[in-house]
């Protein structure tokens, strides 16, 4: 599934805008591909909820999750 084609231009677009280093950019961009987006897409940025949220980072390792917390 895929966040609608206006949101992942959205995502992309706001990540270009971070006052970060390449490094971090590149951290997050890979975050958002591995794991927002494959996790929540498909659902509007307003539908998505705590829970849904919770559901994609649960899995993941500790390290890995707070980056993606840092990402989102």
């Amino acid at each position: 599934m895929m966040l609608p084609l206006h949101e992942e231009h959205h995502a992309q677009d706001f990540l270009r805008e971070l006052p970060i280093r390449q490094k971090t950019l590149d951290t997050y961009r890979s975050m958002y591909k591995c794991h927002i987006h494959a996790g929540l897409g498909g659902k509007r940025i307003e539908d998505i909820r705590r829970n849904d949220v919770q559901a994609v980072i649960h899995p993941l390792p500790p390290q890995t999750s707070h980056l993606l917390l840092a990402a989102l």
